[in-house]
Formats: C-alpha cells, sequence, structure tokens
C-alpha cells in the first residue's frame, strides 16, 4: 500500500511530509489515523525536539479527499469518521509538548489550513495559496477552522476568507498574521529546518511551557494565566536546563539541554 507519510529524521527535528500528490495531498482516515500515531511515537522520543509537518510542491493539503466524502451519501453513511479524526487529531497537535511548524506551499485548503492552525507556527513560500472553500459546497471549516482562526486574524477577516471561500496569498497571509514567515520558492524546506533547530537548541521545558501558557492566554482571564505562569516559572526555576542554561552563559559556552 502507498505510504502517505514520510519521515525525516534531521537531528532532534523530524519532518513529516505528506505524500499524496497525485490528489494534492487530500485527507483520508488511514492517513490521519497514521499520522496521529506517528506524531505519538514522537511526542514520547526524547531526541525530538521540533516537528515539521510539510507536503509537496503543489500542495500543503487541499483537505478532506471530496470523492470520499460523496461516496458516504452513497452508501448512506451516517457519522463522519473523518471529521473525528481530523478533530481529535489537531488537538493532539496542540496538546504536544514540542513545537509544530507548519511549512506551507502550493494549495493550503480547508482541512490542510485547519491542520496549518493547529501547529504552533507556521512558514510559506510565495507559492502558497490559502483558503477555506467549504461555503462552495454547502459545508463550514468543520476542524476547528472556524475557532482557530478569529484567534489569529480577528473574526471580521475570518468571516470574510469563509464567506467569499477566496484564496489568499502568502504575502497576504503575512500580513493578516495567518504565517508567520514568507520565503521564496525552492527554500521552504532549508528555511523551515533552519527555524527548527533554532527552536531544537532551545530548554525543551521551556519550550513545553511557554506553549502551554499561550494556548491558555486565548481561553482564560488574565489572571488565571498569570498565576499559572509564575507557578510554571517556578517548576523551570527549579530544573536541571534552568541551572544548566545559567552556568553555560556565565560560562560563555553552548548549554547541553536534556529535558529536565
Amino acid at each position: 500500500m502507498e505510504q502517505f507519510l514520510q519521515r525525516e529524521n534531521l537531528d532532534g527535528v523530524v519532518r513529516i511530509r505528506i505524500n499524496r500528490e497525485s490528489a494534492l495531498n487530500a485527507m483520508t482516515p488511514e492517513m490521519l489515523k497514521d499520522l496521529r500515531a506517528m506524531l505519538g511515537e514522537l511526542e514520547d522520543d526524547p531526541n525530538v525536539r521540533v516537528i515539521i509537518l510539510a507536503g509537496q510542491k503543489r500542495a500543503f493539503s487541499v483537505g478532506a479527499d471530496i470523492k470520499g466524502r460523496v461516496a458516504e451519501y452513497d452508501t448512506g453513511t451516517i457519522k463522519d469518521p473523518l471529521g473525528e479524526i481530523i478533530r481529535d487529531l489537531f488537538a493532539f497537535i496542540e496538546d504536544l509538548t514540542k513545537p509544530v511548524i507548519a511549512a506551507l506551499s502550493g494549495y493550503v485548503l480547508g482541512g490542510g489550513l485547519e491542520l496549518a492552525l493547529a501547529a504552533d507556527v507556521r512558514m510559506a513560500d510565495t507559492t502558497a495559496k490559502l483558503g477555506f472553500p467549504e461555503a462552495n459546497v454547502g459545508s463550514l471549516p468543520g476542524a476547528g477552522g472556524t475557532q482557530r482562526l478569529p484567534r489569529i486574524v480577528g473574526p471580521s477577516r475570518a468571516m470574510a476568507l469563509m464567506f467569499t471561500a477566496e484564496r489568499i496569498d502568502a504575502r497576504q497571509a503575512l500580513a493578516w498574521g495567518l504565517v508567520d514567515r514568507v520565503v521564496e520558492e525552492g527554500t521552504l524546506d532549508e528555511e523551515s529546518l533552519n527555524w527548527a533547530q533554532l527552536m531544537a537548541k532551545k530548554a525543551p521545558l521551556s519550550l513545553a511551557y511557554i506553549k502551554k501558557l499561550v494556548h491558555l492566554a486565548s481561553n482564560t482571564d488574565i489572571e488565571t494565566g498569570m498565576a499559572f505562569e509564575a507557578s510554571c516559572h517556578a517548576i523551570l526555576r527549579n530544573s536541571k536546563d534552568r541551572e544548566e542554561g545559567m552556568r553555560a552563559f556565565v560560562e560563555k559556552r553552548p548549554p547541553h539541554f536534556i529535558g529536565q
């Protein structure tokens, strides 16, 4: 059976590449289950510090496989197996303790854009076209798009993108804050790896708590957030990596973090 996911181990960084180029990386339930299992393994591996989610040149992903969705009507399927799997997967990505970078090129549409939104940061090259076409087929972004996008670009821009089903390019996405960096065509693999390796050199516990706190900031009041921040800061203050980081700074050498 064709392997729809490729894994590259890159010295503390793992790149997972969606590999269904003939269908513009359209998602299937089997692909999503495999991705969930792979990410679970990486979460448990202390040697993995950062994860990159990538696609092919023509597409990061166009989302759900529409042909498969149409077949559900023909068979009278009532349940939504793809929807259940995809929502669970994207929530799992947000809950990972490790930074996740979405490296975007070509078409980034529908569920593909929702996958990118579940990542922590997004880098796109100049070929990227981002959008939510769901209203064209009587649907809506049902894997977190209506909730995550407004938190990133604001409610008005989010609704405009969904109402019109238009696609925006990488530069417009950067201006909106939908992506964090834009690089030239042909450089995405190198630039996203450079970015990931920069993160991978930092203290793993620091990255994990920063991620947890920033997510909390969008979902709670500032008093609760500040109290949790103080408790996380106290945990790091007593960590081995904090001591190592301080000693390395004073001794003018690179720190050696162990995630403890």
